[in-house]
């Protein structure tokens, strides 16, 4: 029997009240924690390919790969070696809409944050990022209600993939005749 985390029950919530400023902060701030829990699930299924039983292989492992599309990377060709071609593309899957939210994640992580001089609140958000196309692309963002949405939609897209990357890890582990992850410990 499965134990996948409950479904959440709403995707975000704002708090109430909150300052146009500050309410990009919150965002930003769920969408990194947000972005990091996904991570950790495909750190999960990076420990099953990988694990030495009484070893830390896989934590040395992980923790030598840099930056993150590189570790996803070679989850995709670990599956290859591990599982059927329907679950690697499940997590072909999986990586590629994470990708989409690591690029606004990473511009927010990455970003210079201007701050209004008289009114000492959040102005703009400055980022730098590159493009296969386009060489560097600079962006000036003002903190409006259209930056909290850009951020929002990026929070409405992580949740539910959370919980697809979720099953497919307790899928991977069935597939290796082994025990489901316990989400509640």
């Amino acid at each position: 029997m499965n134990q996948q985390p409950p479904p959440p029950k709403e995707i975000f919530s704002m708090p109430n009240n909150l300052e146009i400023d500050d309410q990009v902060i919150y965002a930003i701030g769920a969408l990194i924690v947000m972005w990091a829990t996904a991570e950790s699930l495909f750190w999960g299924l990076f420990n099953t390919f990988t694990a030495k039983e009484g070893t830390e292989t896989s934590a040395v492992l992980w923790l030598s790969i840099k930056n993150t599309s590189s570790r996803i990377e070679l989850i995709r060709n670990l599956a290859k070696q591990h599982v059927s071609d329907d679950l690697c593309k499940r997590i072909n899957e999986c990586a590629r809409d994470f990708e989409s939210v690591s690029r606004l994640r990473n511009i927010f992580c990455h970003a210079y944050y201007r701050g209004d001089p008289v009114s000492q609140r959040l102005a703009t958000i400055m980022s730098s990022a590159t493009s296969a196309k386009n060489g560097i692309i600079h962006e000036t963002m003002t903190a409006d209600a259209d930056l909290v949405a850009r951020i929002v939609k990026g929070i409405e897209t992580i949740v539910p993939l959370k919980q697809r990357i979720a099953e497919v890890l307790d899928d991977v582990r069935a597939s290796l005749s082994l025990p489901p992850l316990k989400w509640n410990e």
